[in-house]
């Protein structure tokens, strides 16, 4: 698709996204089959769908993020 993504991770053990400023992102992050995923301390702003989407990960963690105008924050999906 053609949307704008910060951080798209795909697979992987223990991925950590922290830290990060992200402007005009439609997905602020997007995490799909991810062990130990953490999503922490970023600030992300998109006036547009989903600041962090997690997908069919195991033990995702999302904590202490900043997210302006989305229309969903975070969303999980396993």
């Amino acid at each position: 698709d053609d949307f704008t993504t910060g951080v798209d991770v795909n697979t992987g053990n223990g991925a950590v996204i922290s830290g990060n400023t992200m402007t005009s992102v439609e997905y602020g992050v997007v995490g799909t089959g991810v062990t130990g995923l953490n999503v922490n301390n970023n600030t992300m702003t998109g006036n547009s769908v989903i600041g962090v989407h997690v997908l069919n990960n195991n033990g995702a963690a999302v904590s202490s993020n900043v997210l302006n105008e989305f229309a969903t924050g975070v969303k999980v999906e396993n």
